[in-house]
């Protein structure tokens, strides 16, 4: 067999794998849209203009992280899209009206519905576009947040879900050279007594140097002031933290999406929950 041939043969060979490999994915694309009958991206900031929109406008309360895991998202329902469009093209072709429409129905049990995923897919692309330019340029103007200086002068956290009924409420605040600690944990069902109401307790300055030194060694400090949920969640708890500090000030919350560092932010309460349990009796 001369070298031309085998070179024929085995570019033949390979553009034969690269066609089973395709047409197997199409095959799962055609098997999922069949199934849902439907095709949107998972990424809220990616289903439509004006969500696009805002969320560009709120990317400045975002830290790097969060950014940076949006980037992630949007590349996945890039991928996912551009999935979806070489299913189209290869069943349908590139030609369009009642040939194609023909061509998509031996494969999808229903045309309208695939045709309303594939200008969605289309659509989707073009934000995606638009929105992964914007959160790379973000990302390069990010400057490194650093520990505010000077000691620790108040730590306030709450902790809610209105559909569940319950909100924690954490206020730690110096008062000279002691602090005071309050806890209140508010519950819509109890068991048909009154809730004492709570009373703070008085704590040593030991107890807020070593929140502040917490808040350093777990990074705390490094945040994003808004925290939410990249794809949509109805039903979520919302929470609030916010550090006075001497020289600075660390203030963050969210919907349904924790902090970044969040085991810091869970130790602090821990520590002073058990604290103050211990104090008040």
């Amino acid at each position: 067999m001369s070298k031309l041939m085998k070179k024929i043969l085995g570019l033949t060979a390979a553009f034969m794998l690269g066609s089973n490999v395709c047409s197997a994915q199409t095959d799962t694309v055609v098997e999922e849209l069949n199934k849902r009958n439907f095709w949107t991206p998972y990424a809220t900031a990616l289903q439509s203009d004006e969500r696009m929109e805002d969320y560009m406008r709120r990317m400045g309360s975002y830290s790097s992280s969060q950014l940076s895991s949006m980037l992630g998202t949007i590349e996945e329902d890039h991928r996912r899209a551009q999935e979806l469009l070489t299913a189209r093209d290869e069943i349908g072709g590139k030609i369009k009206g009642s040939k194609q429409d023909k061509r998509l129905a031996r494969r999808f049990k229903d045309v309208d519905g695939a045709k309303r995923a594939f200008e969605t897919a289309e659509q989707m692309e073009h934000r995606y576009e638009v929105l992964k330019d914007a959160i790379i340029r973000k990302l390069a103007q990010k400057v490194p947040q650093k520990m505010p200086a000077g000691r620790l002068k108040s730590f306030d956290y709450a902790y809610s879900n209105a559909f569940a009924g319950y909100r924690d409420e954490i206020t730690l605040t110096r008062t000279g050279d002691k602090g005071e600690l309050l806890i209140k944990e508010q519950r819509m069902m109890f068991d048909g007594k009154e809730p004492e109401e709570p009373r703070p307790v008085i704590v040593e300055d030991s107890v807020l140097e070593r929140v502040r030194a917490m808040v350093e060694e777990g990074q705390l400090y490094d945040v994003g002031s808004y925290y939410d949920p990249e794809i949509e969640i109805m039903d979520g708890p919302s929470w609030s933290m916010d550090f006075t500090f001497e020289g600075g000030r660390i203030s963050s919350g969210g919907y349904a999406a924790g902090p970044d560092h969040a085991d810091a932010l869970h130790s602090i309460t821990a520590y002073l929950k058990k604290l103050y349990d211990e104090l008040k009796k």
